[in-house]
């Protein structure tokens, strides 16, 4: 802000400010002043794995359909100043291909859900109960259900209801509406035991780097999530509810919970600041999740304007 050297002062923690010194650090400065000289190179993550979970594909991780993925843990988000959505985000590879991955976020809830409606077994009273539709991602595949409905409940397996995404990986079963609905009428589940995902998201295959997931986890933008996390990381997806503006913070925090589950956890002791403040990269990443959810599944791109990073991110 050139000749308003207060106005600029007193907007020197904001959120703005703090991206734009964040994008200046990683594209303009040069590498000797500690910026990254147009690009940042991510240190591949550590991550304990056993038995399927570990290829040797190029001596990394190998990805593959059901495999679970989580946004990278380092510090400095790789998804701070793009795809801000990807931040602590955990996805569900669903097809691979030679051009393309398809995978599912899994921790996205929107403002809208799908009411089932169910008689109770002692009463026999009807009840509604709402499933909050996940926003999976920003595409449609065609010829495909609008929703795409998920489970991890050993009782449904048993059962037979559905098919698993996969094979060994996850143990995520796909199912369609009418056998959600069965399973529920007969007492098999109920509807809290579903995920109702809308979208795909794609990560494509190209001559250039990363080449679909497989390629981002290399790179250390995402990292396979040990099997031994499916379960307490089920367990937190399943508390998302209907996003709404009076519960958009519990519903991230439910979100980056679920994250929290299906990994280690972060050494805060490695956390950087923002260049030339006090405030932490990895606030400054929470706050710009929160800015995007407020924006693309709210629908309230304001709600957090002119707010420093401290301030969103419900700190004093």
């Amino acid at each position: 802000m050139v000749g308003k050297g207060k106005e600029a002062e007193q907007h020197s923690g904001a959120f703005d400010d703090l991206m734009l010194k964040e994008w200046a650090l990683k594209n303009t400065l040069s590498r000797e002043s500690g910026g990254g000289g147009g690009f940042f190179m991510q240190p591949f993550p550590t991550v304990n794995l056993t038995g399927s979970q570990v290829g040797l594909q190029t001596g990394r991780t190998r990805v593959g359909v059901g495999s679970l993925v989580r946004a990278s843990s380092i510090s400095r988000s790789p998804f701070l100043l793009d795809s801000q959505g990807l931040h602590k985000s955990v996805v569900l590879v669903i097809e691979e291909d030679d051009k393309m991955t398809l995978g599912l976020l899994l921790n996205r809830p929107t403002t809208r859900g799908v009411e089932i409606g169910r008689k109770e077994k002692i009463t026999g009273q009807s009840r509604v109960e709402t499933v909050p539709i996940i926003r999976g991602g920003e595409y449609v595949l065609k010829g495909n259900p609008t929703i795409l409905w998920l489970h991890y409940n050993e009782k449904l397996k048993a059962a037979g209801v559905g098919r698993e995404i996969g094979a060994k990986k996850s143990g995520i079963w796909q199912c369609t509406t009418e056998s959600v609905t069965a399973a529920i009428e007969k007492s098999l589940a109920s509807p809290e035991d579903f995920l109702a995902v809308e979208g795909v998201s794609v990560w494509t295959k190209t001559n250039g780097i990363p080449m679909g997931m497989q390629g981002e986890v290399n790179i250390g933008n995402f990292e396979l999530v040990p099997q031994s996390k499916t379960n307490a990381l089920w367990a937190s997806l399943l508390k998302q509810q209907v996003l709404s503006p009076e519960n958009i913070s519990r519903a991230i925090a439910h979100a980056n919970e679920a994250w929290e589950e299906s990994g280690e956890s972060v050494d805060e002791k490695r956390d950087e600041l923002v260049f030339k403040s006090d405030v932490r990269v990895s606030e400054l990443s929470e706050t710009a999740l929160k800015h995007w959810v407020a924006a693309y599944l709210l629908g309230m791109p304001k709600a957090f304007s002119g707010q420093t990073s401290k301030a969103v991110s419900g700190e004093t």
